[in-house]
């Protein structure tokens, strides 16, 4: 996503983080960098990174989680 300002991508990274919280197992992993978290649960792989006035969001099924995370890197994030 690619908003008209910070304060936009901040604050819906904000509450997709916060949703993305609400879908933790009994059995999930998860790390947080500055402005990139992602969770990962049995089934899901979730990520939500923020840079500038620019929002990635991924929420998949877990056996695609290294390819989300191979095109996080390739574009930047």
């Amino acid at each position: 996503y690619i908003f008209d300002n910070e304060d936009q991508a901040d604050e819906l990274y904000s509450i997709v983080k916060k949703d993305f919280d609400n879908k933790k197992t009994s059995n999930y992993s998860y790390s947080s960098m500055p402005n990139c978290y992602q969770l990962k649960t049995r089934d899901y792989f979730y990520l939500v990174c923020n840079v500038e006035n620019t929002l990635l969001v991924a929420e998949v099924p877990t056996e695609y989680s290294d390819e989300i995370k191979e095109i996080r890197n390739e574009i930047g994030y």
